[in-house]
């Protein structure tokens, strides 16, 4: 999101207009970054476009190096953060015809009060448009005629100079799991192995039910019919007994996932320098303080869908 002065100073002069390169730029996919806040539109999109170039950097980093407050961030910070990481960044005025020859991943300044970044042009069923990675909403495209509608025509160019180099760990699921499971060792594997053997007992229950058929329906065998309704009886009684198991074992792991992760997010927060709540509402570090236990019912409802 972009200040009020910059939305009204744009409005009022437009920058001189730039020479765009002649060659039609390709269309990229860049990694997606969702903001947190409606303030971190820019720095998001900066996270873009440097993991599509393989430099990672976290979001909470880039909010300082844009200069993100309550009102959002200007446009020249997000060009002096680019280059403080390597890249070659420049600021461009031009309309949409023009824009199908910047090079992408480009930042594009949208509705005056929003950043989103530009993945390049294309066609999908049969109408043309603009793929751009919004923060805000993810990847998503759109028609020519609603991009003219929101583009402003500022262009943020972004690539990388002499000294950008890659680093940085990816973001990913895989690496948080560790954190969200912790505490829950005993938890966790007994709901897996319950799921598991709820598995093995719903299999055997249609292979009784055939054998019940064949052997004494149709064969008219009574001699292991005790058996066969010993068997289905056990069968359901042990369904009743591990889904107990599973229930109760997830219950415990969600509570404990989110008690603890709901604790280390309190004791992080009372770490932070008082700027950090400067640059924030209440509203928002409650609704991350309560994400804690959205995680945490995700993680046992997927598990126990598993």
């Amino acid at each position: 999101m972009s200040t009020a002065q910059e939305t009204r100073s744009r409005r009022r002069a437009a920058p001189p207009k730039r020479p765009v390169p002649k060659s039609r730029a390709k269309t990229v996919r860049t990694p997606t970054v969702l903001q947190m806040e409606a303030v971190e539109c820019g720095a998001a999109s900066l996270a873009m476009v440097l993991g599509h170039y393989g430099k990672h950097v976290p979001l909470e980093e880039l909010r300082i190096a844009c200069g993100v407050s309550r009102d959002g961030s200007r446009a020249s910070n997000l060009l002096k953060a680019a280059r403080s990481y390597g890249l070659t960044a420049k600021g461009m005025q031009m309309d949409t015809a023009a824009l199908a020859e910047v090079k992408t991943p480009a930042i594009l300044f949208w509705e005056f009060n929003h950043y989103v970044v530009y993945d390049g042009m294309g066609r999908r069923f049969g109408r043309r448009g603009v793929y751009i990675n919004d923060p805000g909403k993810g990847r998503r495209f759109v028609p020519m005629e609603d991009f003219d509608g929101s583009f402003t025509g500022v262009v943020l160019v972004m690539e990388p100079g002499e000294g950008f180099s890659k680093g940085g760990r990816k973001p990913g699921i895989l690496g948080a799991m560790p954190a969200r499971l912790r505490g829950t060792a005993g938890t966790m594997p007994a709901a897996v192995l319950a799921s598991l053997l709820l598995v093995a007992v719903g299999a055997a229950v249609p292979a009784l039910s055939r054998t019940y058929i064949d052997e004494f329906l149709i064969g008219g065998n009574t001699s292991l019919l005790g058996v066969l309704f010993a068997s289905m009886g056990a069968s359901v009684l042990l369904t009743v007994v591990l889904t107990w198991l599973q229930q109760a074992n997830l219950l415990r792991g969600r509570i404990i996932s989110s008690t603890l992760s709901s604790a280390r997010f309190l004791r992080h927060l009372l770490r932070l320098p008082v700027t950090f709540f400067s640059q924030r509402s209440p509203a928002d570090l409650v609704q991350r303080l309560q994400s804690n236990d959205q995680v945490a019912e995700t993680l046992a409802r997927d598990l126990a869908a598993a």
